[in-house]
């Protein structure tokens, strides 16, 4: 019996440090990313990620801020005090939320049977191809999801595991087309174009 209370004590121990380390996170999200980081230390699982911040602050730099760190762009909700990203996460990027001093509260979310895939595609020159579409479709199901490739260059997505067709669509009406791209559950894909 007294190994049982042990155990309890341990338990309660690793919780105060879970508080006192990243009080602004959630003890279960923690436990998950541990046990995720321990099975597939090679694999960094990707979260649905809410952040909450204080009002009256530049929702602008808080969302570059965050497509610099994690290269995709949040969806800002309540007057920008509320901000959600699908991304790769660690504990060390729970640990800069938590002590941000503008972030109130972090929730992520445990992993979706999802991945994400993302990157660059060139226009002639290796410049930007701006205006362009990068289209994925799944082999089996024809589960479809689009994105305009960014100011940057830049393109992300977060699509169900399967076997895709990714195709991206210049804006000169030239295409580019890969099959048979694998994305995984909880994996972060990068898959360049040049022109």
């Amino acid at each position: 019996m007294s190994k049982l209370l042990d155990l309890k004590e341990e338990f309660e121990q690793l919780q105060n440090k879970y508080q006192e380390y990243l009080p602004k996170v959630d003890a279960e999200v923690i436990n998950d990313l541990l046990l995720r980081q321990r099975e597939n230390p090679v694999i960094t699982p990707i979260y649905m990620l809410e952040v909450f911040t204080k009002e009256g602050i530049d929702s602008q730099k808080v969302k570059d801020f965050i497509f610099q760190k994690t290269g995709m762009m949040p969806a800002i909700y309540d007057n920008g005090t509320h901000y959600v990203t699908n991304q790769k996460l660690t504990l060390e990027m729970l640990k800069e939320i938590s002590d941000a001093e503008d972030a109130q509260t972090s929730s992520p979310s445990f992993p979706a049977l999802s991945g994400a895939i993302h990157g660059y595609v060139g226009g002639p020159e290796g410049l930007p191809a701006i205006g362009g579409t990068v289209v994925a479709a799944e082999q089996q199901t024809g589960y479809t999801v689009n994105s305009i490739v960014s100011i940057d260059g830049y393109y992300s997505f977060n699509l169900p595991a399967g076997k895709y067709i990714v195709l991206v669509a210049y804006p000169d009406g030239t295409n580019k087309k890969v099959s048979n791209f694998v994305v995984e559950q909880g994996t972060y894909n990068s898959l360049d174009f040049k022109y």
